[in-house]
């Protein structure tokens, strides 16, 4: 949403008077208010009230203080709880927190550890802050014992890795946790979310922070300043989410936000190229503790004509779920078909959707013919957001066909990566990823970072991110400029006189056009000439030497590089196979190793967290207090549905525990915001009707499998007409069969009900005018075929405690 930065939002955000009660909001109502009745003493409020950024860049490196202001307008005290986005590459190495005219520094310790000093601290009426990771892009904040009135500031340390890629560096601030998709089945409740934790996402309630409601916003307001080294030669800055204003002082480029009004509900993105020529490597170096630590940035090599390229496969994954429904299943399909209509004649290809199931356009790939890629395209028109975000599904279908040696097979996936179990697809990847490469777009305002660049370096591949107003164009061009030029493969770095020890990551990715490598380590010495790139493209070995003379790299003191390099090679150990699969023994050693490293170089993990206490009581620690839990504005472009699409009879209810079937919003078999066979946002959730596609009659050429895979993906639109026929009569239900014909190009040019178990003719009438419009494949012998297909509508009986407490009028 774009805001004028002249006039407050028109979202409502209206901070309580003191009170020690909460309001009821029902969020399909307009209303203002901050705070939302939940469960027990937890309550959904908004104490943030202000939120932070100050970067400051030295080469390839990112230093920010993220600095948050939290405000208790209770009458008595708090705590509260904060689940927040951080960079998914950064190396959290400080914190601390400001109250009452002191500063308090925190320490890590072990995370059972720093849970319990922090517990005993609140049940001693002291004021304590815990900083924990869920995700290394998704952290909880813990404030205990804030009196009334009080303010707190919190700061965050964190340094971010910057790499060129098309001779472009960029820096991502995140600002907002998106809702994600939990598979698997409910198994407790042990965090403050909006979701339970599952069977197969164990933490999933400490990952899905509630949502304020429509026509509500959190009121934190957002302040970034970017600043640059002064001698860094910076130039044609970009900042495509957000509205910026640059000035230079005499330190040099000041970058700062110029909206008033910023809601936390995307990334922010800030790009820009360095003026100079660029060297072919960038040397940072950092002394800690009588160790020398470096981070080096070599950039890739011109790689081969085009022409010389193998024969290629390639498969387009999308996600079609309820997360990306609206403005990113819109983007998504754009994209795909340009890169649809950029496939090569000799190309094979397919093109797949996933949401709470995986299926796609045929059983085999296809030759990129003129009438295989219209189909393509055809079916790609049809596709609609809905259900949940089942991945696992889609990576196990796209790298499930039968491959063909010859060819080089490259996955291409399309999402915004909003799912919980990351590490089952880390896994998965692992195991079957073979000889592919798999390159991930990432589409949105707030994407799952973490996940997509797990995925393309899992995967061997790269990944690129398309914000709602970014060009597709530049996107599409580097990927198949990356798919055209082999990649150099099995790649090492000889440093020759050059002593080095520990590299992060140890095992390097291939080398693709436009993406430098950067490797971590640490240094015994001077850095010496002989430095050479070893790999291979194809059959053929390649050595690409590194010129490390004073006229052709960059070398430069700078803080954070030890950060960073522990940052890496604990990224890098919890990618191990033994570890994604819980191996016993061998996982629980990487552990050991993630919590040495973390506790010698103060970097947070998921296995540690940082802890700060005053030891000053402020309040009495004996009397119970409510936990507030900060709401997070809904991230931008995201259909209102995917969010709330579960809310039901009563209203916004609990956090958590709302219940319904079928699919819809961020929903489906497992947990999600929208509506889900798991637990959702919002009290009791609305049941869903269903629709099951009986087996359909064909005469003629058509594959009946095709047609239903393409029936299948414009369920959405026999969705629309049977909620339109169920808000005339609600126990609308029984079997429709309907005939249409199929021309030989592929355009249907008859539709009508055959037989119906419905009586409202309107259903039957939506139902033809939509089937008109699809489209199919070219019958291979240009024959027309004709389908009768049946569609059965239900919808579910409710159940006996809905009837109980209807009859109770509870």
């Amino acid at each position: 949403m774009e805001l004028d930065p002249t006039r407050p939002p028109d979202a409502h955000c209206q901070r309580l008077a003191r009170r020690s009660g909460s309001v009821a909001i029902d969020p399909a109502q307009d209303a203002g208010g901050a705070l939302f009745t939940t469960r027990g003493d937890v309550v959904m409020g908004l104490p943030l009230a202000d939120t932070r950024f100050d970067s400051h860049v030295t080469g390839t490196i990112a230093e920010t203080v993220v600095t948050q202001r939290f405000v208790n307008d209770f009458d008595a005290p708090i705590e509260a709880v904060y689940t927040f986005p951080l960079p998914h590459d950064g190396a959290v190495d400080r914190y601390a927190f400001r109250f009452a005219g002191r500063e308090v520094r925190g320490v890590i310790e072990r995370r059972a550890e720093a849970q319990a000093r922090y517990e005993a601290a609140k049940r001693a009426g002291k004021t304590a802050a815990l900083l924990e990771q869920e995700r290394p892009n998704v952290f909880t904040q813990h404030l205990a014992n804030l009196p009334p009135g009080a303010e707190i500031e919190v700061e965050i340390h964190v340094v971010q890795p910057l790499a060129p890629r098309s001779g472009r560096y960029e820096l991502v601030l995140p600002t907002v946790v998106s809702p994600r998709y939990l598979p698997g089945q409910p198994v407790g409740h042990a965090g403050t979310g909006v979701l339970p934790d599952t069977d197969r996402v164990v933490d999933g309630s400490r990952i899905t922070p509630p949502v304020v409601p429509q026509g509500l916003r959190s009121c934190g307001d957002l302040h970034i300043a970017v600043t640059f080294d002064p001698g860094l030669p910076i130039d044609d800055l970009r900042a495509t989410t957000h509205r910026v204003r640059e000035h230079r002082d005499a330190a040099g480029p000041v970058v700062v936000l110029d909206e008033d009004y910023a809601l936390l509900n995307r990334d922010f993105v800030l790009s820009w190229r360095r003026s100079a020529a660029q060297p072919r490597a960038m040397l940072l170096t950092e002394q800690r503790d009588g160790e020398q630590f470096f981070s080096l940035t070599i950039d890739p090599p011109a790689t081969v004509d085009p022409d010389d390229a193998p024969p290629r496969e390639i498969i387009f994954v999308l996600d079609a779920s309820g997360s990306m429904n609206g403005e990113p299943i819109a983007r998504a399909k754009a994209t795909t078909r340009q890169l649809l209509l950029g496939l090569r004649p000799g190309d094979a290809f397919q093109v797949m959707r996933f949401s709470d199931r995986a299926s796609g356009l045929g059983a085999d790939l296809v030759p990129a013919t003129d009438d295989n890629v219209a189909a393509a395209l055809t079916y790609v028109d049809g596709l609609e957001g809905e259900g949940g975000t089942n991945m696992t599904d889609g990576v196990e279908a796209a790298l499930g066909f039968p491959h063909d040696p010859e060819r080089v097979r490259f996955v291409v996936f399309l999402t915004d990566g909003y799912i919980g179990n990351e590490a089952e697809v880390f896994a998965l990847l692992r195991d079957r990823i073979g000889d592919a490469r798999l390159f991930s777009i990432g589409i949105g305002a707030s994407i799952n970072r973490y996940l997509l660049d797990g995925m393309a370096r899992t995967g061997r591949g790269d990944v690129a991110y398309l914000a709602p107003d970014d060009d597709w164009k530049p996107v599409v061009d580097r990927l198949f400029a990356q798919l055209d030029r082999p990649a150099l493969t099995d790649l090492s770095i000889d440093f020759g006189r050059t002593e080095v020890e520990a590299l992060a990551p140890a095992l390097l990715p291939d080398l693709l056009l436009d993406r430098p490598v950067v490797v971590f380590g640490k240094l015994r010495g001077p850095v010496r000439d002989g430095i050479v790139v070893r790999g291979r493209r194809g059959r053929q070995h390649v050595d690409v030497p590194v010129v490390t003379s004073a006229a052709a790299i960059a070398q430069q003191e700078v803080s954070g590089v030890s950060s960073s390099w522990a940052r890496t090679r604990i990224a890098e150990l919890l990618l191990e196979p033994s570890y994604l699969r819980h191996s016993g023994p061998a996982a629980r050693r990487i552990e050991s190793q993630v919590v040495a490293l973390s506790l010698r170089h103060a970097v947070l993990t998921e296995f540690t967290a940082f802890v700060a206490v005053d030891h000053t009581p402020h309040v009495d620690g004996r009397d119970t207090h409510t936990t507030v839990v900060q709401g997070v504005d809904a991230t931008q472009g995201m259909a209102e549905q995917a969010v709330w699409g579960h809310v039901g009879h009563g209203g916004v209810g609990t956090l958590g525990h709302g219940s319904g079937s079928g699919s819809g919003g961020g929903g489906g078999s497992g947990a999600g915001y929208g509506r889900g066979s798991g637990a959702g946002f919002g009290g009791r959730g609305t049941r869903v009707p269903s629709i099951r596609m009986a087996k359909a009659t064909v005469s003629g050429s058509l594959d009946t499998r095709i047609i239903r895979r393409i029936v299948r993906a414009h369920l959405a639109e026999v969705r629309a007409c049977y909620n339109a026929t169920l808000v005339h009569d609600p126990t609308a239900a029984g079997r429709v069969v309907m005939s249409f014909m199929i021309d030989g190009d592929g355009k249907v040019t008859v539709a009508a009900v055959r037989e119906s178990e419905i009586a409202d003719e309107a259903l039957g009438k939506c139902l033809a005018a939509k089937i008109l419009r699809w489209r199919f494949p070219v019958s291979a012998d240009a024959g027309a075929a004709m389908v009768n297909y049946p569609f059965v509508f239900a919808v579910p009986e409710p159940d006996p405690a809905d009837r109980r407490r209807r009859a109770g009028g509870g």
